[in-house]
């Protein structure tokens, strides 16, 4: 088994990763994760399990070469709230690429987002397919996963998910959308680097659930055992108050075209996790904190 890299070992999805590569059970398994900052808690908790740590950052071209020599297969997420917002989110994605090829990686794995080829209204979203074609005119061996929604920034029962569902509720409406685990996002990256040959030049979009926000809080809710609520909100105040990217997303969102089938990930992985089965997981993880 190769030595693969995995950018944001640290975060929900480089995490997952991690995770789902260490339960593998590949005993010769080396995992390398990038981090810019070594001796955080976090870090020092993923060298505790045997995984290499190189110190660099997604703009700095020369660490990105020394953590990417030697591997046969990495990881990217990039993310557009760094430097440089959403060309800063570009030249990660096109610097990495470089890296890889430079190290001569023989399979790259792209964290993506579901529809990035049709969202052109939504910037953070059209990056990442811009990222995509870099990729793929590199002559690098790729596969894109495109996540949907993730069903972790859904905030634990209280006041701040009422807020939020009542955000969905008045710029998505009664649209459903596609939702998915971080656990599940990491059990196919991790399927993709060790089945290099499967998932070559594939283009998968991740789902677990497809809802809407009536579906979204009854699941929680049901899951939790308690009155799911929300806060009623305007359409125009929820648009006015949310940062332009975001403004973007609920718009393109509401339209209802982003894709995501949980059939496709269930006939790849088994099982996924719906948002009630992923919501009672959560609750089980912190009673037993």
């Amino acid at each position: 088994m190769p030595l693969i890299l995995v950018v944001g070992a640290t975060g929900q999805q480089g995490g997952a990763v991690t995770n789902a590569l260490l339960a593998s059970g590949h005993n010769n398994l080396k995992i390398r994760a990038l981090t810019r900052n070594p001796s955080s808690a976090a870090s020092k908790a993923l060298a505790d399990r045997n995984v290499e740590l190189a110190r660099g950052d997604l703009l700095d071209g020369d660490s990105l070469l020394t953590a990417l020599t030697g591997c046969g297969a990495a990881y990217l997420v990039t993310d557009f709230r760094g430097e440089g917002d959403v060309a800063g989110e570009i030249k990660q994605g096109k610097l990495f690429t470089d890296k890889a090829k430079e190290a001569n990686v023989k399979h790259l794995v792209f964290s993506s987002v579901a529809g990035a080829d049709i969202a052109q209204a939504v910037e953070y979203f059209y990056s990442k397919f811009q990222i995509e074609e870099y990729i793929k005119a590199s002559g690098l061996s790729w596969t894109f996963l495109r996540p949907s929604g993730l069903m972790e920034v859904l905030p634990p029962a209280g006041v701040g998910r009422a807020f939020m569902l009542g955000a969905f509720a008045a710029t998505l409406r009664d649209v459903a959308q596609p939702y998915v685990a971080c656990e599940d996002i990491g059990r196919m990256i991790a399927k993709a680097i060790r089945e290099p040959d499967n998932f070559k030049s594939k283009i998968i979009d991740l789902a677990g659930d497809r809802v809407n926000v009536d579906q979204l809080q009854a699941a929680l809710g049901k899951a939790e055992g308690t009155r799911s609520w929300r806060v009623w909100l305007p359409r125009w105040l929820v648009l006015a108050l949310s940062p332009y990217h975001y403004r973007q997303m609920f718009k393109w969102l509401g339209l209802g075209v982003q894709p995501g089938d949980p059939s496709e990930c269930q006939q790849i992985l088994g099982s996924v996790l719906s948002v009630e089965e992923w919501a009672r997981k959560q609750k089980t993880l912190a009673d037993s904190a």
